[in-house]
């Protein structure tokens, strides 16, 4: 509806002084809000010459600093640089766009910042400082009067150094390290170009080449409908990676955006050793560069021309079928007919690695009644077991994999490898053996059903997952969605625990929410990316935090944390049950990163016995397991008190 013309009211729309404060609640992981200072480094290279970046953690001073000798800034450089939303003009190719890369970074990394920069043709510097606490707190501070301090400069030099301090985020061993071989990734092609050089406390970075198959990398050109161009290459790594480290690395003007996003693929086992670059330099990032606007036309075209190119769709079904585990069922086979040595064969393996061996079966040949023979997989669903059939001159042997009786085996090896040799005898005298295979697949059959029978099936995931639990036991309502979102895209064992399904049961207030998962050792940090990815704005995640991130936690006010923690063995659910939440939550608190009282866990532990929700010997049972019984016999011999 359109007003008629009447009286205007003029109104001030100046934005709150808390927009810097908050623009730092944008998700940023550590390293991606340094990125963000690196990106505006490069940015600011000058005449193309080389430029040095140079990233200091420093841990006793808990500061965090970037410097360049780029082309620096002047005072109207420097005002265009904290103005908020002053951002490049169309079709710059800057990697800073939008004029809030600097602000949330900065916001991000620590309550106060300082820059320090100069022009090369100057002869002062210009220093800017900001104190979180400071700029919220007095009033005659305001958007109009931030002030620049101006000196002579005491030596010729031209950059820019930004140092944060008062960190919100940690710092811990190794960070440096992890730091030098991320960027080498993220910056590797100013890096091999000579565009820049980049060191982290003082060591350089060098240019990350992900190790591939000789010979399996392909060039790619993808023309899109909408006049966009997909530019990069894919290749297979030399063994498939158990940590998720396949997929795509996306760049935008090349800078990396995301490290092996599964772009187009489907996120499995069998095509872990698919690798690759895409430069998607049409399509749109969020503002603080973590990742593409994955609602846009162009990112939907884009993924979609990249799925459906030949190139990629070959590269996919090689990087299946390469998975053939031909020399170890040749190996196997060989055993078992008794034509190799002894040694030992690997009989028991997880459910997911037995599923990953049996998944990444291909094609292969043996010898079987003195010819060659090959050996083929396919879907069958719960039919036959295998059937040996005419093919051309000769015959093939054909393995079910969705057979039921994979299920009864810890390694499908041996299975595949007693087929082969079953098939064998088979091939000796086709005619012979014409009724047999349809009593074998049927023994076969029945051998699994005595076998489930006689032992209870395993309590997994899917198994404990179709428990009713009591009334009033669950998730907290804000962890269902990321809850769903693991359960489908992450391939390990996980499991929310402690404060993720006993929230509702605490009574006394605690200044931070804090909610546990469990994974197995190796997994935890694709456990980590992929939370921050998903719901990175709404929570704070910690893996297996050391002393200096629980003092973090117990300073912060207002904060949603998660917590991973990996441990050896693969956890049986995808929630903890009733008693093991609560040993759990004990062991937490011991550990001191929970910030609830004392009181606590008896206040709990009488709900949930009162309720029937748990019973004193499984409670004893979760506690002995965590090495804390003496802890909970104190809480168990109050109860009801």
């Amino acid at each position: 509806m359109i007003m008629g013309t009447g009286r205007k009211t003029v109104v001030d729309i100046t934005p709150d002084k808390s927009l810097i404060q908050k623009l730092g609640l944008a998700g940023y992981r550590t390293e991606q809000a340094i990125s963000e200072l690196i990106d505006n480094s490069i940015d600011a290279r000058y005449g193309g010459r080389a430029e040095g970046i140079d990233v200091t953690l420093d841990f006793a001073g808990r500061t965090i600093s970037v410097a360049d000798d780029g082309a620096g800034m002047d005072v109207g450089g420097l005002r265009g640089g904290l103005t908020i939303a002053k951002a490049a003009g169309p079709g710059d190719s800057k990697l800073g766009r939008y004029g809030l890369g600097m602000k949330s970074a900065c916001s991000a990394l620590g309550r106060s910042f300082s820059i320090v920069t100069t022009s090369e043709k100057s002869d002062r510097e210009h220093l800017v400082q900001y104190d979180e606490r400071e700029w919220l707190n007095d009033e005659s501070m305001t958007w109009k009067n931030f002030e620049v301090a101006s000196s002579r400069k005491a030596r010729p030099w031209s950059g820019t150094t930004i140092q944060v301090s008062d960190l919100k985020v940690p710092l811990y061993t190794n960070q440096a390290s992890a730091f030098r071989k991320s960027f080498g990734i993220r910056y590797g092609e100013y890096i091999r170009n000579g565009m820049i050089s980049l060191r982290v406390n003082g060591r350089e970075c060098s240019a990350e080449d992900v190790p591939v198959e000789e010979g399996s990398r392909r060039e790619l050109q993808i023309e899109l409908p909408g006049g966009g161009r997909i530019r990069g290459w894919i290749g297979l790594l030399k063994k498939r990676s158990v940590r998720g480290d396949y997929g795509m690395h996306l760049y935008k003007n090349n800078r990396l955006i995301r490290a092996f996003d599964k772009f187009g693929i489907r996120p499995h086992p069998s095509v872990s050793r698919m690798v690759g670059r895409v430069d998607l330099d049409h399509v749109p990032v969020n503002f603080h560069k973590t990742g593409f606007i994955e609602d846009s036309p162009e990112f939907r075209e884009a993924r979609e021309g990249f799925r459906t190119c030949p190139d990629v769709a070959d590269m996919v079904k090689r990087s299946t079928s390469r998975q053939a585990q031909a020399p170890s069922v040749a190996s196997v086979i060989s055993r078992l007919a008794g034509d190799a040595p002894g040694g030992r064969i690997r009989s028991r393996m997880s459910a997911a690695g037995s599923r990953d061996l049996l998944r990444g079966a291909g094609e292969f040949r043996m010898r079987a009644g003195g010819q060659s023979v090959d050996v083929v997989f396919e879907d069958g669903g719960k039919g036959r077991l295998y059937g040996v059939e005419a093919a051309g001159d000769g015959y093939k042997i054909t393995i079910n994999r969705e057979s039921p009786v994979f299920g009864a085996v810890g390694n499908p090896l041996f299975l595949i490898g007693m087929v082969c040799l079953e098939a064998g005898e088979i091939l000796k005298d086709p005619k012979k053996y014409d009724g047999f295979l349809t009593d074998r697949n049927a023994s076969w059959c029945r051998f699994v059903e005595r076998w489930s029978q006689r032992r209870p099936a395993p309590a997994g995931r899917r198994a404990q997952e179709a428990i009713i639990l009591p009334e009033k036991y669950s998730l907290v309502a804000e962890l269902l969605d990321l809850h769903d979102h693991l359960k489908e895209g992450f391939e390990f064992g996980f499991q929310f625990t402690a404060l993720s399904t006993l929230s509702p049961f605490l009574h006394n207030a605690y200044r931070t929410t804090t909610y546990n998962l469990e994974t197995v050792r190796g997994a935890g940090q694709l456990l980590h990316d992929m939370i921050l990815d998903y719901a990175g704005g709404r929570f704070r995640v910690f893996l297996n935090p050391r002393s200096e991130q629980a003092k973090l936690m117990k300073l912060s006010e207002g904060e949603r944390f998660i917590i991973i923690r990996e441990f050896s063995r693969t956890p049986t659910a995808t929630w903890a049950s009733p008693a093991k939440a609560w040993a759990d939550m004990l062991a937490e608190m011991r550990r001191d990163t929970l910030q609830i009282s004392d009181d606590e866990p008896g206040n709990v532990l009488d709900y949930m016995l009162e309720s029937d929700l748990v019973k004193e010997e499984k409670v004893r049972a979760a506690a002995r397991h965590k090495n804390i019984l003496p802890a909970a016999e104190w809480y168990l011999d109050r109860a009801y008190e």
